[in-house]
């Protein structure tokens, strides 16, 4: 358990020291990743990262407040780094398919989307988290907090029903599962985010807090240990 301690203050103190180098490192690859549009190959995996990262986005914000553990109140700071990450990942895996289906029909000799996709369940399921990710890539931004002011919130509310489309847009997609087979695996996963929530706000069960109080004067042991190290080091 010291060991993860141990590991939990140093990655807590990179976080600290390197904030501004690592947002802008983020934003880097965010926009470096837009590259992707032109090499199809890279589409597929974009759509899964896109996913685990708009994952790791949401569940932050409940198990954050619910351990309140310091590692994870210091990537809170990190997340609209990390959303314009998903969304520049999203916009790729989305757009690029949606590129794919404009084509010259041979009939008419005129270019068009190949209409046919669109009625295919698991594919409108990947349009509509598309739609839902551009405005709340597009908000992601000081200009656009000011300026929506209230609104800007509520725009962020975006969020949880792309959560829905994207994670039945992967279970539908994956191995061609399909849209049935897919709302079993969707509805545990929105399942055990909304528990997550609803214990961040209206608390656990008196068994699990039981068991972070325990880890959290552990954690404080630990820390009276290495401060009393310190001192006799010194």
């Amino acid at each position: 358990m010291n060991t993860i301690f141990l590991l939990h203050d140093r990655v807590s103190n990179i976080l600290v020291r390197n904030m501004v180098l690592l947002k802008r490192t983020l934003l880097f690859f965010a926009f470096f990743s837009l590259l992707g549009i032109f090499v199809p190959e890279w589409r597929k995996d974009f759509g899964e990262q896109a996913l685990n990262v708009l994952l790791f986005l949401l569940f932050l914000s409940p198990i954050s407040k619910i351990l309140g553990m310091r590692l994870l109140v210091l990537l809170m700071s990190y997340r609209r780094q990390l959303g314009i990450l998903m969304g520049a990942l999203a916009i790729v895996h989305g757009s690029g398919y949606l590129f794919d289906l404009f084509q010259l029909n041979p009939n008419t000799g005129a270019w068009g989307f190949v209409s046919s996709s669109f009625v295919d369940s698991a594919f409108a399921l990947g349009v509509c988290a598309l739609l839902l990710t551009v405005p709340l890539l597009l908000t992601s931004n000081d200009f656009s907090t000011k300026w929506l002011g209230i609104y800007w919130k509520r725009v962020q509310f975006l969020a949880y029903p792309l959560l829905f489309f994207a994670v039945f847009h992967k279970f539908a997609t994956e191995h061609g599962a399909g849209v049935q087979r897919a709302i079993p695996p969707t509805f545990f996963v929105l399942g055990i985010y909304l528990l997550l929530k609803f214990w961040a706000y209206r608390g656990m069960p008196s068994i699990l807090v039981s068991v972070r109080d325990q880890i959290s004067s552990r954690y404080r042991s630990f820390l009276a240990s290495r401060s009393s190290e310190t001192h006799v080091s010194h």
